[in-house]
Order: C-alpha cells, then sequence, then structure tokens
C-alpha cells in the first residue's frame, strides 16, 4: 500500500476512533470542508495554499505546524469541547 494511502486510512481512524468529523475538524481549523475530503482523498497535491495547510495539519506532510500524534491530540481537544 502506498505510504500517503496508508497515513490517510490512519488518519481516518484516528477520526472515527474519537468520533469527529472531518468537516467537525476542518471547520474547527477554519479548513474549506470539500478541501479537507479532498486532501485526505489524494485528489489534490497539497502543494501550497489551503490545500497544503491542511495536508500539513493532519500530519500528511512536514511542515511547519503538526505531526500525526498531534493531530490525535487535537481530535481529542475538540471532543472535550462538545
Amino acid at each position: 500500500m502506498h505510504s500517503y494511502s496508508k497515513k490517510t486510512k490512519q488518519i481516518r481512524k484516528v477520526f472515527k476512533d474519537h468520533g469527529i468529523s472531518i468537516a467537525e475538524w476542518a471547520r474547527k481549523n477554519s479548513f474549506s470542508v470539500p478541501l479537507a475530503y479532498q486532501v485526505l482523498s489524494g485528489h489534490k497535491k497539497c502543494v501550497r495554499g489551503q490545500s497544503h495547510d491542511i495536508a500539513v495539519k493532519l500530519g500528511l506532510k512536514e511542515g511547519n505546524s503538526s505531526n500525526f500524534d498531534s493531530l490525535a491530540q487535537a481530535i481529542h481537544n475538540i471532543n472535550k469541547e462538545k
């Protein structure tokens, strides 16, 4: 399985395990909901702009803000707000 596909599968599992929708996460992070789904489905290259920011925040790409572990923590924090 391709590395990107593995990561997106893991990310979707984290969302599911914490009972948070991708749409809810996107809205909480001020991202476009459809774009978040496109990034997770691999339909965007995520080279620049919001798609890149989403990929970094999800831990799909290296960048200034996030990794997979901090994504799980962020989802946990959204759950606490409910």
